[in-house]
């Protein structure tokens, strides 16, 4: 079997208090996840959020462990929010995403608007199932009791 070729992949970063690194971290966040961060206290950008988007491309299509899939040029597969622009994943700070507070950071099937979506429809699937199970393991213990 042949191996399949790896994608290549670079990590660029903008600053939050930037228009673009604003911007893109609410399109890949969402507005609620950027607001929860810590702001600035003084100096021209007094007020703006703290931190940088970072963000890992695909330079060129391949496989790649991250998306685990196969992915094309130019493909964002994985993003978070850093206190510094050469800031790890591990170094994250913490927000509230996806209706928790957690780290800021997230694959490409959960980044922008249409996979924060899915990710919401899917934590409310798991929940409803969740409530239906309660309410059965609680009919069955009224009867039993």
């Amino acid at each position: 079997m042949a191996r399949p070729t790896q994608a290549q992949t670079e990590i660029k970063s903008a600053s939050l208090a930037e228009k673009f690194g604003y911007d893109y971290a609410v399109w890949l966040f969402g507005e609620e996840a950027i607001a929860s961060l810590p702001v600035l206290k003084a100096g021209k950008n007094k007020g703006k959020p703290k931190g940088f988007v970072l963000w890992k491309r695909t330079t060129t299509a391949g496989y790649h462990v991250n998306a685990g899939q196969g992915v094309s040029a130019g493909t964002t597969i994985r993003a978070w929010i850093g206190v510094g622009p050469y800031s790890g994943e591990n170094d994250a700070l913490q927000g509230k995403w996806l209706g928790r507070v957690q780290s800021v950071c997230g694959s490409m099937h959960l980044l922008g608007p249409k996979g924060r979506e899915a990710e919401e429809a899917r934590q409310e699937r798991e929940r409803a199932e969740l409530e239906r199970r309660y309410a059965e393991f609680d009919a069955e213990a009224r009867q039993a009791g």
